[in-house]
């Protein structure tokens, strides 16, 4: 029903005539992730401070596949607790250049990783699952999200996006995890610059 949403409200808010002009093939963006929350049986931990980038390539008038990569931080204990994802999956978005307002809705999923960052504070220091005792824990991944281009020339865009990646542990030992199976439930806030490339 989001994803739905999201995509009807950008093709409404195309401007009249917008069948006649050109979408971009693609995007390539990059970004600043401000904060996010990741929620893991009961409790919260933040990161504040990351970075985001990939690329999309369009392969209709409103669908395009996508690409990314991110990084977050926290200071633990004198140490540094991160997560990092690698995902791919669709964006639903008109590419028509005229729109200076594209909202867009997106479903990524890929594989992420943490250095025990989330599960830092349900054990006790320097054991496994503090930021300093080098165990990285894996999760298959899958981010749904949505936001808004701001277009503040043909060439460039300002996007802030809202997304929430959900981090599936297995309880498997070759994913460094020892936890029984759940999903840590994450909500991030971010903002940055697409530039389209090519014409389609």
């Amino acid at each position: 029903m989001f994803l739905s949403t999201l995509a009807m409200i950008s093709v409404l808010t195309q401007t009249p005539g917008s069948a006649a002009q050109p979408s971009a093939r693609g995007d390539v963006y990059t970004g600043y992730n401000a904060v996010m929350s990741v929620s893991n049986q009961g409790t919260t931990t933040t990161y504040k401070g990351g970075w985001h980038g990939g690329a999309s390539y369009r392969i209709t008038r409103v669908i395009s596949v996508a690409g990314e990569a991110s990084g977050d931080y926290r200071s633990d204990g004198g140490q540094t607790a991160n997560i990092y994802l690698y995902v791919g999956g669709v964006r639903f978005q008109s590419g028509r250049s005229a729109q200076r307002v594209r909202p867009f809705a997106e479903l990524l999923f890929g594989g992420g990783q943490d250095n025990s960052g989330p599960t830092a504070q349900r054990v006790p220091e320097g054991q496994n699952g503090s930021a300093d005792s080098g165990k990285i824990n894996h999760y298959p991944v899958l981010k749904p999200g949505g936001g808004v281009d701001l277009g503040i020339s043909p060439r460039v865009a300002v996007r802030v996006r809202v997304d929430v990646p959900l981090l599936m542990t297995t309880g498997h030992r070759l994913s460094g995890q020892t936890d029984a199976r759940h999903t840590l439930k994450g909500t991030r806030l971010s903002i940055g610059v697409s530039i389209p490339y090519g014409t389609r």
